[in-house]
């Protein structure tokens, strides 16, 4: 369940892990309507017996799907205050693909405040950083540093 953040309490997490997802699944159907979406139908994520026979034994998720989903991961951990009265994406300063995640794994993000800085004008830059991890592994197979511009006005 999301917790509720004022903008007071974002700007005092900063280092702070502030939640983490649910798991959640991918499956190839997921990962063929991404394919289908982006015209991204290389083999290595839509062809399951080709992906048998190849370097990870199995179809993997795009690494972009897996970009994609943090704006749910962000919705599901957290809410801001009604006083944002809408988010921006701003854009990424960090993002690592580190290793192929396969189709039928079950993802977690880990969600820490990096930084908050009120950029006047009523437009405040939240940078997260998110570390997602398959709940066959401690470790994190992506993460990145994202930005949203929160907007007050």
């Amino acid at each position: 369940m999301a917790k509720n953040f004022t903008l007071e309490m974002l700007s005092k997490n900063i280092g702070q892990q502030i939640g983490q997802s649910n798991w959640f699944l991918i499956d190839q159907e997921r990962v063929n309507a991404f394919a289908a979406c982006t015209n991204d139908n290389q083999w290595i994520h839509t062809n399951k017996e080709k992906a048998a026979l190849g370097p990870f034994g199995d179809t993997i998720v795009h690494g972009f799907l897996l970009l994609s989903l943090i704006s749910y991961f962000n919705q599901e951990v957290y809410r801001l205050p009604p006083s944002i009265k809408m988010t921006i994406n701003y854009g990424i300063n960090r993002a690592r693909f580190l290793r192929p995640v396969l189709v039928g794994s079950e993802i977690k993000d880990s969600i820490f405040i990096k930084k908050f800085t009120d950029k006047g004008g009523g437009k405040i830059l939240l940078e997260t950083e998110h570390n997602i991890r398959v709940k066959t592994d401690n470790n994190p197979v992506f993460v990145a540093d994202m930005l949203r511009m929160l907007i007050t006005l």
